[in-house]
């Protein structure tokens, strides 16, 4: 009787435990938390081909331009992010 208690209160200690993770990504992919933890952000990707891609990604305050082909993956440009203040500057 001893033992089914200990193991009943395991179960639903390790069930609790999921649902307290699966909560937490669920929150984490909807932007609940405040802070982010990826400092990889995917701009744009678009196919060239069947089997290339090209993506613009954001990264430590610079824009890549990333191309992929079965050949590899290669660097084709990088530029620094403008700020919204000097984008907005620049445009008047």
């Amino acid at each position: 009787m001893a033992y089914q208690s200990i193991a009943a209160l395991l179960l639903a200690s390790c069930a609790a435990y999921g649902i307290v993770l699966m909560l937490k990504r669920y929150r984490d992919k909807l932007g609940g938390s405040g802070k982010s933890s990826c400092r990889v952000k995917t701009v744009e990707a678009t196919r060239l081909g069947k089997t290339s891609m090209l993506y613009v990604v954001e990264y430590n305050g610079q824009e890549l331009l990333i191309a992929e082909s079965p050949q590899g993956v290669q660097l084709m440009m990088s530029s620094p992010l403008l700020l919204k203040e000097e984008s907005a500057t620049k445009d008047a």
